[in-house]
């Protein structure tokens, strides 16, 4: 009875130690691993930056802007199946008020979690383009907007707005009747000092080719271009991309997605012009931080090289 009892506390012990060893494990993860929410706001790389994250929201959009002195913009809220992973995105990055929320157009994937982020966070100013959809979503975030009290400002091209020093230009949508939702984005070029970022929404090749002749004598070239409708062939046409001529192209997509974002013909037009490909599909978030006169990227997942000065 002795050894059985013996054998029976050794394995026990032994059991308790493998627990506590993966408990341990666990615990050095979550506590400091790049990756645990406890250490979304990481050490920057200079001091009161600009910072952008290309948030992993599945197949969607949702992009926070930090700027150096600490307010928030936030461009789409993602769709409505992701909401809790941009609401938890957002409570570890400190976020409780937004200056200025943008809803690029009125479709799911890019509008779905705008009710929780109304709720979770003080919102000053919405900015969208004056275009509509009967959906049951864009009606509830209408709602939502009204409930909350919200400032409401349409998108219109050639106006310009400064938040914390940092300029945003409206470049689209150029026309007011474009049958296709997607070419209705309202798409914002932002720049802090030398350094420039252009935001895009789901604009195709009919949206980038009046924003290309409504603003031919306007600088488009952008550091880091936020690839147009998930990296659909239907977007980011030569033409488009010789003049933004961006050394980063951010893609934002669901893994396998069912709509094969993004496209290969994409994907070759922009290795042709040299960028630098980020795929929240593969990278998971992507983070931007710029001092105004250089720019850094890191991510979650490393593909490729995902540091990088500028």
């Amino acid at each position: 009875m002795k050894g059985k009892h013996t054998a029976a506390s050794r394995r026990s012990t032994s059991l308790w130690l493998t627990g506590a060893a993966l408990l341990v494990v666990f615990a050095l993860y979550f506590f400091l691993s790049p990756q645990s929410p406890l250490n979304r706001r990481e050490e920057s790389f200079y001091e009161n930056p600009l910072k952008v994250h290309f948030i992993d929201i599945g197949q969607g959009d949702s992009t926070l802007i930090q700027t150096p002195s600490g307010e928030n913009v936030l461009i789409d809220a993602g769709p409505g199946s992701e909401k809790d992973t941009l609401r938890a995105y957002l409570g570890a990055s400190g976020i409780d008020t937004i200056e200025l929320l943008v809803f690029t157009h009125p479709h799911e994937d890019h509008i779905g979690g705008g009710e929780m982020v109304l709720s979770l966070c003080k919102v000053k100013e919405v900015l969208l383009p004056d275009y509509t959809t009967n959906t049951a979503v864009f009606k509830r975030l209408l709602d939502a907007i009204e409930t909350e009290g919200c400032t409401v400002t349409q998108a219109v091209p050639h106006d310009s707005f400064t938040i914390d020093s940092v300029l945003f230009s409206v470049l689209g949508p150029i026309q007011s009747d474009y049958e296709d939702l997607n070419n209705a984005s309202a798409v914002l070029r932002m720049q802090y000092g030398t350094v420039s970022f252009l935001f895009t929404g789901d604009a195709e090749k009919k949206a980038e080719q009046d924003i290309l002749q409504s603003f031919s004598d306007a600088p488009l070239h952008s550091d880091v271009l936020k690839v147009g409708h998930h990296g659909s062939s239907t977007s980011s046409h030569d033409a488009f991309l010789e003049a933004v001529c961006p050394e980063y192209a951010v893609i934002s997509c669901a893994y396998q997605n069912e709509y094969g974002h993004p496209n290969e013909k994409t994907l070759q037009r922009l290795r042709g012009i040299h960028a630098k490909i980020l795929r929240t599909d593969q990278n998971g978030t992507v983070v931007f931080e710029t001092n105004g006169s250089s720019l850094r990227c890191r991510a979650e997942r490393s593909v490729n090289t995902l540091f990088a000065n500028h």
